[in-house]
């Protein structure tokens, strides 16, 4: 019994997985950087956007949880996908807020960025970040 209400749960709760939705514009390394998914990193406080062409930017923060229903901010630092990404020196804020879904040691997170750092600018709103 318990197998089939594991299996069902997991059915049900695997269709709840949030939508990345984002609005603003970025620029990364002079060109348009327009994403189009985001992963909520799980080894550090921060999220990674990926455009459609798999261009990616890491977006994080100091250590620090994110829990659900509450909100982190703090001085970002940006690391832009290709080879030998190099982080910046913190240079914009992002703000995370805890979303309620959960799994494989991620929380779906929404939230704001704002940059003005050497390599990447802009202002970016998203939800749905898993």
């Amino acid at each position: 019994m318990w197998r089939a209400c594991s299996a069902v749960a997991w059915l049900v709760l695997s269709g709840c997985q949030p939508t990345f939705e984002a609005t603003g514009a970025l620029t990364v390394n002079g060109e348009s950087f327009t994403p189009a998914k985001c992963r909520a990193m799980s080894e550090a406080t921060g999220i990674e956007v990926v455009t459609p062409s798999g261009g990616t930017v890491q977006l994080t923060l100091p250590p620090q949880t994110v829990k659900a229903f509450e909100t982190v901010r703090g001085d970002v630092t940006v690391t832009p996908g290709g080879d030998g990404p190099r982080p910046s020196s913190p240079c914009g804020t992002l703000e995370l807020r805890g979303e309620g879904y959960h799994g494989g040691g991620r929380r779906a997170v929404s939230g704001k960025v704002s940059l003005r750092c050497e390599q990447a600018q802009g202002e970016l709103t998203f939800s749905g970040c898993f």
